[in-house]
């Protein structure tokens, strides 16, 4: 049981962090479309400020970019305690 949920939160943890950075790579994608004279860093959301709006952003998303970034946080949050879990579970039993 505890190396299942240590294996399953290692998988989230990456699997969150892979669509983190596929959403970012949108959102700087989105920026740029909308005004391709600009630097597409300046003024895309960032990851802090999807961090703050997580749950709104996660079930309403105004663009799936930041929908997808907001996901995969989740995932990574919820890899973390599968794995933090994990390696109690290990250490105690």
């Amino acid at each position: 049981m505890a190396q299942g949920l240590l294996i399953t939160g290692i998988v989230l943890v990456v699997l969150g962090v892979v669509l983190l950075l596929a959403g970012r790579s949108g959102e700087r994608g989105y920026w740029l479309q909308r005004d391709p004279t600009e630097v597409a860093g300046q003024d895309d959301t960032t990851i802090t400020e999807v961090a703050k709006h997580l749950g709104e952003y996660a079930l309403r998303g105004r663009r799936p970019s930041l929908r997808i970034m907001a996901i995969s946080m989740i995932l990574v949050i919820i890899g973390v305690v599968c794995a933090l879990l994990g390696g109690l579970l290990s250490v105690l039993g």
